[in-house]
């Protein structure tokens, strides 16, 4: 599976800046709802206007903020010579043909369609700035892609928040926790799994929550441990979320923390989303975070929470709390 977070697209777009610039475009419009973000950065490289598709059509007026005015005249939108459209990816084509049927024809000649990644040669654009293989899942809809149907997805750091320290008594406070726990990510497609390392005797409290957030699953698998001590006290914080992941047809593993999406991921050799960090854990991405420099970073900057027991460049094996 292929992955590109914000940072490469950025990445992408400014190699790109100098080829771009030569075009001379004098406007441009994104295609919503993920063509605005690449779109948006486009706009503040080349400084010129950026407007959506509909305000394309509609002939908006060029609006600007008051410390920055972009480099093109034009007053209504309209009035641009060359226009750039641009959609973040493109596949079969269907999208970018359904924006052409919308534009009147006589702009289609004004106009010239680029997406950021494509899949190989397409008629129906003109410009693509990078060939990413499917299947491919991008940061900015890493939630709303299909692939959701087919994974494994972690609760408390993913669908709503982690319990603070205080919270997790394994009583009143953490019942209360899991009763009013504010949401993070909400997918709108069925989930194929939930994976977590909350204790089964919550499952009644952990059900009405996701009912509460219409969070729809087709199964829920808790720890089978009677306490927070007896989690504590497992010599494999890891085992439980691996093996159900191992032994699932899930294509992905939807995880906050750093340190267990590592280890999942080295022992069931699929893919495996890190959510706080936002990218997909792949060999290379792995044999990067084994390096001591960028162990000791994340050690410092990242695992506040966490009670270290090694810390040399092996990976750490053992948490002090894990949720």
């Amino acid at each position: 599976m292929n992955f590109r977070s914000v940072q490469d697209l950025n990445s992408i777009i400014s190699t790109n800046i100098s080829l771009l610039k030569c075009e001379n475009f004098e406007l441009v419009v994104g295609v919503p709802r993920s063509g605005m973000l690449p779109a948006s950065i486009l706009a503040l490289k080349l400084n010129l206007p950026l407007m959506s598709i509909s305000e394309y059509i509609d002939n908006s007026a060029i609006t600007h903020g008051r410390t920055r005015k972009p480099s093109s005249k034009i007053v209504k939108a309209h009035d641009a010579l060359k226009v750039l459209i641009v959609d973040d990816s493109i596949s079969s084509g269907d999208s970018i043909r359904e924006v052409k049927v919308k534009i009147p024809e006589h702009l289609l000649g004004k106009c010239r369609f680029m997406a950021i990644y494509g899949v190989g040669k397409n008629t129906d654009i003109d410009i693509v700035l990078e060939t990413v293989a499917l299947p491919r899942i991008f940061e900015w809809n890493a939630m709303y892609h299909g692939i959701v149907k087919d994974a494994c997805f972690d609760i408390d750091g993913v669908l709503c928040e982690d319990p603070a320290e205080w919270q997790n008594d394994d009583g009143e406070k953490y019942l209360e926790f899991i009763e009013n726990a504010k949401p993070l990510y909400l997918p709108l497609t069925t989930i194929d799994t939930l994976v977590t390392n909350r204790l089964e005797k919550y499952r009644r409290e952990t059900e009405a929550w996701l009912k509460k957030y219409n969070i729809k699953y087709h199964r829920l698998e808790m720890l089978q441990v009677e306490s927070k001590e007896e989690r504590l006290d497992q010599v494999d914080y890891f085992k439980h979320k691996s093996d159900v992941y191992k032994k699932s047809s899930a294509k992905i593993f939807y995880e906050s923390s750093l340190q267990q999406a590592q280890e999942i991921y080295k022992r069931t050799k699929k893919p495996v989303y890190c959510v706080d960090e936002h990218f997909l854990i792949t060999p290379t991405i792995l044999r990067s975070l084994l390096k001591p420099k960028t162990l000791k970073w994340i050690v410092k900057e990242r695992l506040y929470s966490y009670k270290l027991i090694r810390t040399t460049s092996k990976l750490i094996k053992k948490l002090r709390y894990v949720k």
